[in-house]
This record gives structure tokens, sequence and C-alpha cells, in this order.
């Protein structure tokens, strides 16, 4: 009896710990969404979802200058909700409309709306990091102080949501949009700037960012309660253990606290897609981050019924995670189950094996990703196929004699292969049937990579930096690295320096 009062006593603590008041569905002063304010930008050729509370049975009429019509609704348990066919726009039209929102004598006008393309920036501390230096866990971007300085576009809006939790789903945040400026972009996510700024650049029209990011949060924080419960193992992995020890973390890694608090509040807006930072508080355990993605970007797809939104992330960055041998290839498992994602329909993934930091895990070559998440977003959903965003793939391996040849995708070379610095390919290892790999030697011969090490007489299989922190120089014709692989199933290696 009393380990069941201690039970019930843990689960009320926490409850009164992380939940926040339900909202109130008696208001009688009328209120829009969170989201909806001025300087935003409006979702182009979608439905507008504009929402809110007012008193029961008032009658609430909306008014927008890019139409003449009206649009009119009735509080029913006190909310309200009308749907605008947004127009598409075209290029280069950065027209500031404004809207009215009136219940009787109450008003709501919002100014200086844009209408372009939305997108939402989610993740860990990666995706939230800001543009000028956060010590003593960032540095900065490169060269923040000039890219503060040169970062007036005002037709980019950013809007962050200020981090949250709660135990419930949440119909409200914290968080305003904002023109970007040298004054607001030096406190916004470094990530999201950058890829406004490629979207806003190729497309000419505007461009808003929502970030809804918590530094330090695993991948079950930003899913919803019901989406884990639907999975067996799911379930058992990320709610049953924390159901039977509340206290045991922070909110940080407990399921869907995040997700009420910063997600769920977005779900009516009209979106193009997401972008997606996250994986360091998820790379400690291997073979659970595919199946956990795959149902938190569905569980987000359903929420914002949009269909099959694109969800666009980078693989982690080379870093020396708690392991100090340059032979630990753990984080390089964790990039694989990465890229594994990417068999769920509408995803893209860009590679970063050239901008980490071995001693920091926020780098602040932080430019490099974002534009290559642009590059991504403008190849595959807005179509400009001659957008190059993905570096050299591994096609296959061919054994000549005592040598390795390797190939590429055609799609990924731009034009060939090239190195970023240095005299000859970095992080290649090759190995016989005793699982013994050795650093190879390479050349670049055309569009292949040809391997060799006198340690390795008859080779059967190729590593290519898969390793904790191998920081590479091997690129296409566009500066993009190429993305690190194996060629073997092998559960258990042996990696020799030379």
């Amino acid at each position: 009896m009393f380990k069941k009062i201690s039970m019930v006593l843990l689960v009320l603590t926490f409850i009164m710990k992380y939940s926040y008041a339900q909202p109130d569905n008696t208001t009688d002063k009328l209120s829009i969404a969170s989201v909806l304010q001025s300087n935003m930008v409006i979702q182009q050729g979608k439905l507008f979802k504009v929402w809110g509370k007012a008193m029961n049975g008032s009658k609430i009429t909306i008014a927008a200058d890019w139409d003449k019509q009206k649009y009119k609704t009735t509080a029913v348990n006190g909310e309200w909700m009308v749907q605008i066919k947004m127009p598409t726009i075209n290029k280069g039209d950065f027209t500031a409309h404004t809207m009215t929102i009136n219940s009787g004598d109450e008003k709501i006008e919002l100014k200086n709306l844009l209408i372009g393309e939305v997108w939402i920036a989610s993740g860990q501390s990666n995706m939230s990091m800001y543009m000028k230096p956060f010590l003593p866990y960032h540095y900065g971007a490169e060269n923040y102080q000039q890219e503060i300085a040169a970062a007036d576009y005002p037709s980019i809006r950013l809007l962050t949501v200020e981090k949250s939790n709660a135990l419930t789903p949440q119909d409200s945040f914290k968080g305003e949009w904002k023109l970007c400026n040298p004054e607001n972009v030096a406190t916004f996510s470094v990530i999201s700037y950058y890829f406004a700024r490629e979207l806003f650049k190729d497309l000419n029209v505007p461009v808003g960012v929502v970030v809804s990011a918590y530094g330090g949060a695993a991948a079950q924080a930003f899913t919803a309660r019901e989406v884990l419960t639907a999975d067996k193992e799911l379930n058992e992995l990320y709610v049953e253990p924390y159901l039977a020890s509340p206290e045991a973390k922070g909110v940080t890694a407990r399921p869907s606290l995040i997700y009420n608090a910063m997600i769920y509040p977005l779900k009516n807006l009209s979106i193009s897609g997401f972008i997606w930072y996250q994986g360091e508080s998820n790379a400690g355990i291997h073979g659970r981050y595919p199946k956990l993605c795959t149902a938190m970007f569905n569980g987000w797809r359903k929420d914002f019924n949009q269909g099959d939104l694109p969800f666009y992330y980078p693989q982690v960055t080379p870093y020396n995670w708690k392991k100090h041998n340059p032979l630990e290839y753990g984080y390089a498992i964790f990039r694989e189950e990465q890229e594994s994602i990417l068999a769920l329909k509408n995803t893209g993934m860009i590679c970063t094996m050239d901008v980490g930091d071995s001693t920091i895990v926020h780098p602040s070559r932080k430019r490099q990703i974002g534009e290559r998440l642009g590059w991504l977003a403008l190849n595959k959903t807005y179509g400009m196929k001659n957008m190059q965003y993905e570096g050299p793939r591994y096609k296959e391996i061919k054994v000549v004699g005592d040598s390795v040849f390797v190939s590429y995708k055609k799609e990924t070379l731009s034009n060939g292969l090239i190195l970023q610095e240095g005299t000859a390919p970095l992080h290649f290892w090759i190995a016989g049937k005793d699982k013994i790999f050795y650093p190879a030697t390479a050349v670049i011969v055309g569009n292949e990579v040809h391997l060799y090490s006198k340690q390795v007489k008859d080779p059967v299989a190729v590593r290519y930096a898969f390793t904790n922190y191998p920081f590479t120089n091997l690129a296409n014709r566009k500066g993009i690295p190429a993305f690190p692989f194996r060629t073997d199933n092998w559960d258990k290696v042996t990696l020799r320096m030379e």
C-alpha cells in the first residue's frame, strides 16, 4: 500500500511540475491563435486557417485586403475557425497586407502580412543555436559579425517558439514574428536563417520560418503520446519506463512533453514542410532511431493534415562523441541509421562530414548546413532539378587484383570529383575476409576513387568516413562532401591505424 501511495504522489508531483492549466473555453474575450500575428508570412496556394477563442455563440467576421470576400463564423464551445483559400503569388511580390477580425465591439488587426513560403524548423540545440555566440555552448556562426551586419532581408520573417513543455497538448505558446534584420537575426536560429535565405534568393518570394527547437531534447519528446503508445515497441521503449518512474529524467528525454507545448499548437498552420536537425541525444543506443523518427514524422504529417509534407535533415556532424578514439565508429552507425529514414516518402538528407568540430557538438560552420538544406528543398519541393544538393553517393566497388575501384552515382557528381584540400582523399579503409580494416591509399581517377593497401592482398570490403569524427576532403565540383558508406554488414570489425 505504501508503494502505491508513493507512486501516486510521484505522478502528481510530475503533473504539477510539467503540466499547464488547460485552456478555458468559456472565455468571453476575442482572441486568435499564438502563431497568427502581425509581420507573419502566410503560406501561398493553400488554405489559411484563422482560428481562436471567443464567447460561445458570438459572431466573428474576417476581412483580408487580398480579396473582397468577408468570412463569417460562430464560436462553438468558445472556439472558432475560418479557412481562407490563399492565392499563389508572382515572383517579386512583396506586398504588405492587413487582416481584421471582428466580433461585436471587439477587433483584432494584423498588419504587415506577407504571402509566400512557410517552413517549420525543429530539433535540438544545433537547430536553435544563435547566429551570435551563446557561450560556453556555441561560439557563434562562422564570421557571425559580418553575417549579422549583412542580414537585412525584411521579406524574410522569423518566429522562435519559446522553450516550453507540458504533460498535455496546449493551444498556445510564447513567441513573436520578427523581420529579418541585423538586430533580430543575431538571436535567431543560424540554420533556419541560411535555409530561408537560400529559398528567398532563388524563389524571389517572402519566406517565413517558425523555429520550434529545444536544446538537448530527444526525438521521443517531440512525438505525440498516442503515436508512441500505438506501437508496441515504441511504447515499451519510451512510454512505459517513464510511467513507472515519473522523476527518472528531465523533460528533454520524456516522451511527448515538448511536442505538447511546442508542436501541437502549430498544427493548424499551413506550411510547405519541415527541416529537422536532431539526433545527438538519441545516438547512444543503436537500432531505435529510424523507427522512432518515422513514427514522429508520420505523426506530424497527420496532425498538420496537408499530405506527405517533406522532412529534410542533416546527418550529425563529426564529433568525438564521449570516446576520444579515432577508431571508434558508433557515431558512424548512427549516421547510417539516419540515412535509412530516407525509405520514408518525401524525406531528404544532406551530408555534413566537412563542417564538424571534434571538440564541440555545436560546430560554428552552420552556413553550409542551412544552405544545403535550402538546396535540397529547392530541388525536391520546388522542382529546381538542376539545383545540386547531394554530395557524391556510393554506387559500387570493383576489386581488381589487390586494388579496389569505388564508383559513385552519376547524378551526385556535379561534373566530377574534387579535393577540397590536401593531395589525396582521406578516410578510406579496406579489409579482407579477416575483417581487419587498414587505411587505404586513395587516388581520384576520373569519376572513381582507386584504393590500395599493402596490408590487404585480397580486399573484399571498403569503408569511407565510417568513424566518429572523420573530417573529409572528397567532394563534387559544387563543393558538397561525399557521403560516408560501408560495403560490409559486419557487426564487429577491427580498425588499424597503419
